[in-house]
Formats: C-alpha cells, sequence, structure tokens
C-alpha cells in the first residue's frame, strides 16, 4: 500500500492507495505500508509517527528541503529503492543492505558514504562530485551525469552502464579495455580530444561521444563489433571510415565532413543522421547506397535535391529533407512504400501528390514559433497546424 505525504501551503495532507482500487482511505496498519512518498517537506520537520512505518520497500522524496537526510531511514531494513529529487542535500551516508536502487538528483552532494551489499542502480546526477567513490564500484548502472568528474576510476570495471554526460572528462584511460562487462558509455559534453586507438571494450553495445572536440575515430573502433548505437554529435570529425557489423544507429549531426563518410559496409544500420554537415550537392553521394534505411535525417545541409539512392530504401519510413534547398519533390518519392514521415519544411517546394499513405508531411513551420519546432503538416489530406506535440 502507498502513502502519500504532501506539505503545501503550511497544511500537511495524507492519504493512502491500495493498489488493488482507487479508494482512498484511513491507514488502519502501519505494517501495510510498502511505498512511501514525501513531498515539499523540510526533511527536519516531517512528522513523527512516519518512522513507525517499518516495512517500507519503496521511498520517494521531492522538494525537500535539507542538508541532511532523516535518521529514521537507517531503520527500513526492508527498503529497496530511495529516490531523493530536488533538495539541498551536501553530503549522504548510508547503511541498508536489501538497498537495491538509490537516487538523490539535483542537490549539492559533494561526498558520499555507503555500505549498501545489494546496490545496483545509482544515480548522482546534478551534484557536484569531483570523483566516483568506492563505495560505487560494484554498482551495475552509474549515473554521474552534470557533475565535476575529472576521471573514470579503474575500480569501477563491474560497471555495466555508465553515464558521465556533462563533466570534465579530459581522456579516456587505457584500463578502459578491462571493463569486460561494459554494454553502455555516456560520455557527452566533456572535454574529450579524441578517441583512443587502444580503448577496446568487446561488450560495448551503445557509445554516445558527443559534443566534445574529436577530430578523428581510429579505425581499431571496428574491433567493437557488438556495437550497435554510436553517438558523435557536434564535435570535429573531418571523415569516418568503419564497418561495424551490428550498428543499428549512427548520429555525427553537426560535424566538419569534407566527403560523406563510406558507410556501405554498415549494412545492418537502420537509422542515420546527417544534419548539419554542410553537405553539397557536388558531393560524391554513394555511400548512400547498399544502405537499407528506416530514418534517415539529412536536414540542414545544402544539398539541392533528394538523393538518387533514397528510392532504393525500400523500408524507409523517416525521412528528414528540412531547409536542405529543395526544388522539387520527384515522382519517385511515392515508391517508397513504408515512408510515413516526410519533413520538407524550410524549402521552397510543395508536395504534390497524394498524401493518403503519410502520417504526416511536415510542408512549412510556423515563423513565429520557429525555434520550437512546432510545425504545420499535411495528414491524409488534411490540414493541421500545431500538433499537441512536436514533431520536431
Amino acid at each position: 500500500m502507498k502513502l502519500i505525504l504532501s506539505h503545501s501551503d503550511g497544511h500537511d495532507d495524507h492519504h493512502t492507495h491500495d493498489d488493488s482500487s482507487d479508494h482512498v482511505h484511513t491507514v488502519n496498519n502501519p505494517d501495510d505500508i510498502d511505498e512511501l512518498i514525501i513531498d515539499g517537506y523540510d526533511l527536519t520537520e516531517i512528522p513523527s509517527y512516519i518512522s513507525e512505518l517499518k516495512n517500507i520497500r519503496k521511498l520517494l522524496f521531492v522538494r525537500c528541503k535539507g542538508s541532511k537526510r532523516p535518521d529514521w531511514i537507517s531503520n527500513l531494513y526492508q527498503l529497496e529503492e530511495l529516490n531523493m529529487f530536488e533538495g539541498n542535500l551536501s553530503s549522504f551516508d548510508l547503511e541498508l543492505k536489501e538497498l537495491k536502487i538509490l537516487r538523490l538528483c539535483n542537490h549539492e552532494i559533494s561526498n558520499i558514504n555507503l555500505s549498501c551489499d545489494k546496490l545496483l542502480e545509482v544515480s548522482l546526477s546534478d551534484n557536484k562530485m569531483e570523483y566516483i567513490p568506492k563505495c560505487l564500484s560494484n554498482v551495475k548502472i552509474l549515473d554521474m551525469g552534470f557533475n565535476k568528474i575529472t576521471d573514470i576510476p579503474e575500480y569501477m570495471q563491474n560497471v555495466k552502464e555508465l553515464s558521465l554526460s556533462y563533466n570534465d572528462i579530459k581522456y579516456l584511460p587505457n584500463y578502459l579495455s578491462t571493463f569486460k562487462n561494459l554494454e553502455k558509455l555516456d560520455c557527452e559534453y566533456n572535454m574529450l580530444t579524441s578517441f583512443p586507438s587502444y580503448i577496446y571494450i568487446p561488450s560495448l553495445i551503445d557509445l554516445n561521444i558527443s559534443r566534445n572536440y574529436i577530430s578523428s575515430i581510429p579505425e581499431t573502433i571496428e574491433d567493437m563489433k557488438n556495437l550497435k548505437e554510436l553517438y558523435m554529435n557536434h564535435n570535429d570529425l573531418t571523415d569516418i571510415t568503419f564497418s561495424l557489423p551490428n550498428l543499428e544507429v549512427l548520429s555525427i549531426n553537426n560535424n566538419q565532413f569534407s566527403k560523406l563518410p563510406k558507410l556501405h559496409e554498415n549494412l545492418n544500420l537502420k537509422d542515420l543522421h546527417l544534419s548539419y554537415n554542410n553537405i553539397h550537392s557536388s558531393w560524391d553521394l554513394s555511400p548512400l547506397s547498399n544502405l537499407n534505411l528506416k530514418k534517415l535525417d539529412l536536414s540542414y545541409n545544402p544539398i539541392g535535391f533528394i538523393p538518387e539512392y533514397i528510392f532504393n530504401m525500400s523500408n524507409l519510413a523517416y525521412l528528414n529533407m528540412c531547409k536542405t534547398h529543395l526544388e522539387y519533390i520527384p515522382e519517385k518519392i511515392m515508391n517508397l512504400k513504408h515512408l510515413k514521415s516526410l519533413d520538407i519544411s524550410h524549402n521552397n517546394v510543395i508536395f504534390p501528390y497524394s498524401t493518403s499513405n503519410f502520417n504526416e508531411i511536415i510542408v512549412s513551420k510556423d515563423k513565429e514559433n520557429e525555434n520550437t519546432g512546432r510545425p504545420f503538416m499535411y495528414s491524409s489530406f488534411m490540414y493541421i497546424p500545431e500538433p499537441k506535440h512536436p514533431l520536431n
């Protein structure tokens, strides 16, 4: 049973929800409460009777001010998940043997000390941490985004998913190759200037190194044959050449390419994102041949036409040609039987063919709301302004 404790306008309000119904009723037995939500309290002013709830398995604090956690949390011996969002904790210590999930997001934490043998998932995003503490060495999923981390410690080699976006990491250490269980690595928005050739992580599936200062990718990346998703947006790449047999998603928006990357050997590629790369009509576009994509984004490139190779992509479902200097839409576009979404906005062109096979055709955008990307679109012959869910 769930207990919600809310503090607003100086008034205390609490009620319980039985998951078997929507009926709200009074708590008769505190032992029945296994989930507790506390919203808007000062951590020093939480009602004392809360400490009598001994069977809590899931605990959530939202917008609760205070620099120290309540002492009674240490007595919740059945607690498996603890979430504390939007507060001003400066440090944190806890010993709970059954705790599996810990999320302490948007605080001012610079130091943490844990003794939680079963801990599997931790998020300390948006704090003031300058290092990854050793007490997290056995965690499988770790999010340390939006901190001041400068290094990836070697003792984290058991981690499975590691998010270090928006930190101050300048290089990837060579011992990263010993992280045999690592499947997802997010280093977006750091200070990386290269992706080292000595990095070999065969277990890696998802890699994000966007928004750094990387100018080249070594061919040794091909050794990571299990890689399925690769994000390298907003870097200084001028060329890439590699073959990754299991790669499904490649996003390389906002780089400095002088020619279209050779991608035709990545035959399993499904999603390709190439926006803002100054791709011109004079470029050799043959690297698009032999690709049978489901999603292709060529937006914000002065290409001037829809490349002929696209019409051979029989599985293409999404095509973004926004602001590509289009002057006409070839009738061959109708041969793409699976195409459901076409963005031709910010071009001096209309769509002259039947729209009955499409879910959406974005033809223009509201000039007053251009920055929000709220589109106008055709949908089955109907002209629909500003859909509730923006498409860009």
